[in-house]
């Protein structure tokens, strides 16, 4: 209570997106419109190591990027492809310095990573053959901004309430959310069970290959027990990731009370299988998708989208 009471101050920063896949502009040239995906996934670079570390260094106040991922919560708003910054802090001031240096560290360093890979760029055709690309990557370098800061709110005061951790996030939300970036491409993976569960909005449990974990026990108990009859389908989000969904099945068979029960676990090799194979849904009494830690997180979101269309996923499983 002592650390909320010592935060009362609070100030917004607006960062607007401003392109869609860098994918396509890096490798065509072409620019994409800005989707809700993009903006949560800039959302989430917000809180990443590389940004606070970037918003740490500029602010020079000794903190680690730790001290501010607790400080700062940054949420998309889709409907204008912007993602607010808001940070808490002792006083306004030291609120809204924290809140604009998050915001100009995360254009600056979403600009770099596309400079750096443009730069890569003409080591791919080392032949010469597409003339094009050598000039995307001298256009690309420098000057593409995917992100551009609007502003930040003037500082206001608050009160420690029992509302004031929530409208910060939950604390440490941010903390070790890491964007992995590629030589050719720049594509955020889930790397914990917090993503996955913040991007699909659907329950997601941790699953230790050899023991399986507590949380998955709790899961495969209540898939077993709230529909007595039907198959749980246990889904991998790509044909990469079916050797861990076989993992997930064998260990929940293993769970089951007799072999009626087990008999229910089925697995099928993909999301494409699943919707095109075992249609109507009606004989379906669950239905578990399985992503590895390492998915990307547009493959996680594809496949919920995919299955949507079919049958609703009930929840995620992470092996690590």
């Amino acid at each position: 209570m002592g650390r909320l009471a010592a935060r009362n101050g609070q100030a917004s920063t607006s960062v607007q997106v401003q392109i869609g896949s860098s994918e396509t502009l890096l490798m065509t040239g072409q620019v994409t419109p800005v989707t809700a995906q993009d903006t949560a996934e800039a959302a989430l670079m917000a809180g990443s190591e590389p940004v606070l570390t970037r918003a740490a260094a500029a602010l020079g106040d000794g903190q680690p990027w730790r001290y501010y991922a607790e400080r700062v919560n940054a949420a998309p708003e889709s409907t204008s492809h912007v993602v607010m910054i808001q940070a808490a802090a002792r006083g306004g001031a030291e609120a809204r310095r924290i809140a604009e240096a998050v915001g100009v560290a995360l254009s600056d360093t979403a600009s770099e990573q596309i400079a750096s890979t443009a730069a890569t760029l003409p080591s791919l055709d080392p032949e010469g053959v597409d003339s094009g690309l050598s000039i995307r990557a001298q256009l690309l370098q420098g000057t593409v901004q995917p992100f551009r800061v609007i502003g930040t709110t003037e500082a206001i005061k608050t009160s420690p309430t029992a509302q004031l951790p929530i409208a910060l996030g939950i604390a440490g939300l941010a903390l070790g959310v890491l964007l992995v970036i590629g030589l050719a491409t720049i594509r955020p993976t889930v790397s914990r069970v917090r993503d996955a569960q913040r991007l699909t909005m659907l329950p997601a449990v941790g699953f230790a290959r050899r023991t399986g974990g507590a949380d998955s026990a709790r899961l495969a108990r209540q898939l077993f027990d709230n529909e007595l009859d039907g198959d749980v389908v246990v889904c991998p989000v790509e044909s990469d990731a079916e050797k861990s969904a076989l993992d997930v099945a064998d260990w929940f068979r293993a769970q089951s009370r007799d072999e009626d029960e087990a008999a229910r676990v089925v697995t099928v090799s993909d999301p494409v299988a699943a919707v095109v194979g075992r249609r109507p849904a009606d004989g379906v009494a669950a239905l578990v998708l399985v992503a590895p830690v390492g998915t990307y997180r547009t493959t996680l979101s594809d496949a919920v989208d995919l299955l949507a269309g079919w049958r609703s996923a009930d929840a995620v499983v992470i092996p690590t």
